[in-house]
């Protein structure tokens, strides 16, 4: 009798730690949709293995619908890049967003993911039109709806340089489910934008001093290419200035002749439309940067020749200017 009462004994306590470890396992898991945190996601799209990353805000409650912002990363770089340079984390822990952080298409050098972004309507010609991004883009905000609280009305999209090429492109391809872009630092290749039929609002980011993509239009891209010692021109597309691009598709929509401004220190926004509907704001003396963000994991050490690289090619950002405030307040409009 005595041995099983033991058994008994040591069978519950046995239950009991594994109930707990359970418990813990199913808290730090990304299946427990009402905890805070980063989580890593994946799904198989079109035979190829596509990921994500997802910040859920420190607010989040699951009985309650929550804004999703995503946040493209630029050519050559990686969603814990656009993560790293944009700190938009920060931004949805402070408004209570969801941010997505989804990851393009390229290959694996160095240990990292070299990724770029086929944007169909929005891309330079060098780009694998092959390779369906919207729809990935697509199928993971539905993933992502699925798994929390998701607003449908206010799903959001923006990026930097190829990431902001991809937020046009979803505008165009995509605005059945997209509300607003705030694209930064990177537009359409010349008139490309404008064979779209879209009412998607648009708030786009530059800085004077690009030298990727250029304020004042030419010939863009290709910035990095001398510095790995490849032939810029493999790289480049023809662009319009960014304030005849913005005026353009400002024409189109008819809404050219309604036209506000607004000056704050470091940057001035123009809009068009009685109710913002397209607005371009300008932030003085910055490079091909995120305002208000960083320069990446590449310059964790500011005074290093790596660093020193970087800016010499990416030029300055400017700190006095917070691209997420400025969008947040725009999408939230």
């Amino acid at each position: 009798m005595g041995k099983k009462i033991f058994f008994v004994i040591l069978l519950t306590v046995i239950v009991f730690f594994v109930l707990i470890g359970l418990k813990n396992i199913i808290q730090n898991s990304p299946t427990n949709y009402d905890n805070s945190g980063d989580y890593d996601f994946s799904f198989s799209h079109d035979g190829i293995t596509r990921t994500y990353k997802v910040h859920i805000p420190l607010t989040y409650n699951n009985n309650s619908p929550s804004s999703l912002v995503v946040v493209l990363h630029g050519g050559g770089g990686n969603s814990q890049d656009i993560k790293d340079v944009s700190l938009m984390d920060s931004t949805s822990d402070k408004y209570g967003f969801i941010a997505a952080y989804p990851q393009g298409s390229g290959t694996k050098y160095l240990g990292r993911v070299w990724g770029v972004w086929n944007s169909g309507c929005c891309s330079p010609d060098y780009i694998d039109d092959s390779i369906d991004d919207v729809g990935f883009i697509s199928k993971m905000i539905d993933e992502i709806s699925e798994n929390y609280n998701v607003d449908s009305d206010t799903v959001y999209a923006t990026g930097h340089s190829m990431g902001a090429q991809m937020s046009y492109g979803l505008a165009c391809e995509l605005s059945d489910k997209i509300a607003a872009i705030a694209p930064v630092g990177g537009i359409p290749p010349e008139g490309k934008f404008l064979d779209c039929e879209t009412n998607v609002s648009i708030m786009h980011i530059h800085g004077t001093e690009d030298a990727c993509v250029l304020y004042g239009g030419g010939i863009c891209g290709g910035c990095f290419d001398e510095l790995t010692g490849k032939d810029p021109s493999e790289h480049q597309w023809p662009c319009d200035s960014v304030n005849d691009f913005i005026e353009s598709v400002a024409k189109k929509r008819g809404i050219v002749d309604s036209v506000t401004s607004f000056q704050e220190l470091g940057y001035t926004c123009l809009n068009y439309g009685p109710d913002q509907e397209i607005v371009l704001c300008t932030v003085e003396s910055m490079g091909h940067s995120w305002p208000g963000g960083t320069l990446g994991s590449s310059c964790e050490n500011p005074d290093s020749n790596k660093c020193e690289l970087i800016k010499s090619v990416l030029g300055e950002i400017n700190t006095d200017v917070s691209a997420n405030e400025i969008m947040w307040k725009f999408f939230e409009n």
